[in-house]
């Protein structure tokens, strides 16, 4: 069968799809890694079977119906993992606003990462019982010890600090205003959104003015700063160019970076989930925390050791493996990370295959030739503008792959979102010779029906 799943940002997901796609080929299908920029234009013209889709929000509706018009098996594997806030806060992710938007008409089944998530959807009756999963979260394989020494960073015993500012600091869109209407836009209250919005800004520069302090206060130990994959790392770079110990760098996964820190430094932040899957300490900077952001997403801050002043932040950058010894390990195991997250067993991957291979059936292939094309014309939007329908005929007259590189070039920001082929099939190939499998992996572009022009989306078969 043909199998695609979308890829949102690279740095957060691409360890899990590329797990999935290493199941899926091996058990002898082809799979199609297709760029969310891209998703639109290429998926009607690719004739899949099933689609792993990256989230259901009213945002991306009209491209989920357009799915199910083309006869596709849909699957949703929450890239957030759809974690379900305070009770008095409505997220885009809730089941009560995937209801209200009518996404859930459009989905299939629904892939969650922990019980606790599971069992809210079911309450909430979005889909019947025996379409929710629970799976776990696939790019969470790679903490496990099964998949952990894939895991490499060129230092050692830094403090790593991940930053989660997204929203006051965005890389893909050009203001805070804009990534306001963006929140607006897929569900969220904006008197709720002003008041997040304004906590952050005041926490955010707060924030870096702790960091600069513990910095100076300890020249011989490397701070790393990784700015969140959505952020903009050039505000960094600026604020601490004169700190010769501090280092501000966001390539790659973010997994290895953690893993071979001393300790990680957040607020607020979900990679405190994967510092506690890594057996590293995870640090709330919890006296610059607010009511309003605690409440937005409390388990960063639940599963972490929180420092409750500046003093006692200094203390753990001094002694980062005294505090380890303290931190209740097995407690926040048992009480969040289980029910959110599932168990750290390295097979959450699997367990995604099999629901997909067992839930999929071959697509009918009932829609025509001519509304394929009109569906990647459109960018599978219900309404498409003037501009979006010129930039669909684009796509389909040279092909998304080159449209792709070319507003690459003219926007560089874009270019963070792409991974080439060559990369994604040698660390296909590392991940098989790691799990001991004889599987040689062939990598290349697409080519989409009909004029069978070069795709942005990968195509990834058994050599």
């Amino acid at each position: 069968m043909k199998i695609g799943i979308i890829l949102d940002n690279p740095k957060r997901e691409i360890d899990g799809v590329l797990l999935i796609a290493h199941q899926l080929v091996q058990q002898g299908h082809d799979v199609y890694i297709i760029p969310m920029y891209q998703q639109g234009y290429d998926v009607p013209l690719l004739a899949l079977d099933g689609l792993v889709v990256n989230y259901a929000r009213l945002s991306n509706r009209s491209f989920l119906r357009a799915a199910k018009q083309l006869g596709l098996t849909v699957f949703v594997l929450d890239n957030e993992g759809s974690v379900i806030a305070e009770n008095d806060v409505k997220t885009p992710a809730s089941p009560s606003l995937i209801r209200e938007s009518g996404v859930h008409a459009y989905i299939d089944h629904y892939l969650f990462w922990g019980h606790n998530q599971r069992d809210a959807f079911a309450l909430a009756g979005i889909l019947p019982d025996d379409r929710l999963h629970v799976t776990g979260c696939p790019r969470y394989d790679v903490c496990s010890p099964r998949w952990r020494t894939l895991l490499d960073y060129p230092q050692r015993g830094y403090v790593l600090v991940n930053t989660n500012f997204s929203t006051v600091n965005p890389l893909f869109t050009k203001s805070a205003g804009n990534e306001k209407r963006a929140f607006c836009s897929v569900g969220w209250d904006g008197e709720y959104v002003e008041r997040l919005f304004h906590d952050l800004r005041e926490v955010f520069r707060r924030y870096l003015e702790t960091v600069a302090e513990l910095a100076r206060r300890h020249p011989d130990r490397l701070f790393v700063i990784r700015p969140h994959p959505f952020e903009d790392a050039a505000l960094y770079e600026r604020t601490f160019a004169m700190q010769k110990n501090v280092l501000v760098d966001g390539s790659g996964s973010v997994f290895g970076v953690i893993h071979h820190a001393a300790c990680v430094l957040h607020l607020n932040c979900q990679t405190a989930v994967e510092t506690v899957l890594l057996d590293k300490l995870p640090v709330s900077m919890e006296f610059l925390n607010t009511e309003l952001l605690h409440r937005h997403y409390p388990i960063p801050s639940q599963i972490s050791y929180c420092a409750g002043n500046f003093d006692e932040l200094d203390s753990i950058i001094r002694d980062p493996e005294a505090y380890r010894a303290r931190y209740p390990a097995a407690r926040i195991y048992e009480q969040y990370i289980q029910p959110w997250f599932h168990v750290n067993d390295g097979n959450a991957s699997a367990r995604v295959v099999e629901q997909v291979l067992a839930h999929t059936r071959p697509a009918d292939n009932r829609t025509g030739r001519w509304r394929r094309y009109r569906l990647s014309l459109d960018g599978c939007l219900e309404r498409p503008s003037l501009l979006q329908r010129a930039q669909g005929l684009l796509m389909n007259l040279v092909g998304s792959r080159a449209v792709s590189e070319w507003r690459g070039r003219l926007n560089p920001v874009r270019q963070t979102k792409d991974v080439g082929a060559d990369f994604v099939m040698s660390m296909l190939n590392r991940i098989a010779r790691h799990d001991g499998a004889a599987t040689e992996f062939r990598v290349s572009h697409a080519r989409g029906a009909g004029l069978g022009l070069p795709l942005a989306t990968l195509h990834v078969t058994a050599a």
